[in-house]
């Protein structure tokens, strides 16, 4: 912790300055979206905007400038960017078993929930198995088959396919435990 407090002390007495109008303290000014934005000192922007500087009293200060709120807030967008990267990935995973004339069964809850029923493996191949739902490639049923009459053909599918859900499981229990930990962070206070 002793890293992240560091790193939270120097933007954390930044945005303090700028609450109270110090005017050394330069900050970007205007939307982004309506072309480039300013670089003005923080009592220009506060004068430009209405707002009236904050007095601080004794102690807070240390408030403000204490505390991981900084970091917190960098992990929980980057937990964000992760979770969408974990769903862009079932999402790859059930239009590779399209493409590639994969099964459902690699999926079926038997083999997630009962037989290895880990977490993430579980809420992972739930996932898959929801963006499967009416597939018209992936084959969702399988017959018996004698080895003479498949020659040429995969027995199961390709490894990559096949274990997806028990791969992108621990990244989800991780992702989890990680949001967890970060709501603990902001929404507790010091």
């Amino acid at each position: 912790m002793l890293i992240s407090a560091h790193l939270d002390l120097s933007p954390l007495s930044y945005i303090a300055g700028t609450l109270i109008g110090n005017p050394s303290i330069r900050v970007f000014d205007g939307p982004a979206k309506f072309g480039h934005r300013q670089i003005v000192s923080s009592t220009e922007a506060l004068a430009a905007h209405g707002i009236e500087p904050i007095p601080l009293a004794s102690k807070e200060h240390l408030g403000i400038l204490n505390g991981t709120a900084f970091s917190a807030s960098v992990a929980a967008l980057a937990l964000n960017d992760a979770i969408h990267l974990a769903m862009l990935a079932h999402v790859c995973t059930a239009m590779g078993t399209e493409a590639l004339l994969g099964t459902t069964g690699s999926f079926e809850p038997f083999i997630h929930d009962v037989a290895r029923p880990h977490p993430g493996q579980i809420e992972s191949a739930a996932h898959i198995r929801h963006l499967l739902e009416g597939t018209q490639f992936a084959v969702t049923g399988e017959e018996e088959r004698n080895i003479k009459d498949d020659a040429g053909e995969l027995r199961q599918d390709r490894y990559p396919l096949r274990t997806a859900a028990q791969f992108l499981g621990p990244q989800i229990e991780d992702l989890l435990h990680a949001q967890a930990q970060i709501q603990l962070e902001c929404y507790t206070s010091e």
